[in-house]
């Protein structure tokens, strides 16, 4: 049997902090090598729910778009229009991390012309959105876990 993904990462970030640091002397060298196994026992732990973070972060932004499309300057209305038809075909996580990049610019642009028209309503929920967004990219909770 095969081990899973995460697994694989926790052994490796373990092999690195318990044996491969104490044989590096230079303090700075070990220093990095700690911060990579920390990166990796995080990835560790946050591989499963990268992919629905990312399809839910889609789905809000999208949502947000297409309810304020309407007060939107039709040039980005139809930018909205054209994404909300070129959504990913697969779950792959590169297919919607470049989906999300997509998103996310549209969103920057709607926000801007959003504070141009003093769209307070719509401001909020952008700010909501972001907040969302900002959540599922934290990892803050997870650095205790590192030592």
């Amino acid at each position: 049997m095969k081990p899973s993904i995460n697994t694989s990462l926790i052994v490796l970030a373990q092999e690195l902090n318990e044996r491969i640091s104490v044989l590096v002397e230079d303090e700075y060298e070990k220093s990095r090598l700690g911060a990579w196994a920390g990166m990796l026992f995080i990835a560790s732990m946050k591989i499963d729910d990268l992919a629905d973070g990312l399809f839910n972060e889609n789905k809000e932004i999208l949502s947000l778009l297409t309810e304020y499309k309407s007060e939107l300057t039709q040039e980005l209305a139809k930018e909205i229009e054209i994404i909300e038809e070129s959504k990913p075909i697969d779950i792959k996580i590169s297919s919607l991390d470049e989906f999300n990049q997509k998103l996310k610019t549209l969103l920057i642009q709607a926000h801007s012309e959003f504070e141009e028209m003093n769209q307070f309503s719509a401001l909020k929920d952008t700010w909501n959105v972001l907040a969302i967004i900002h959540q599922n990219r934290k990892v803050n909770h997870l650095l205790q876990a590192i030592n």
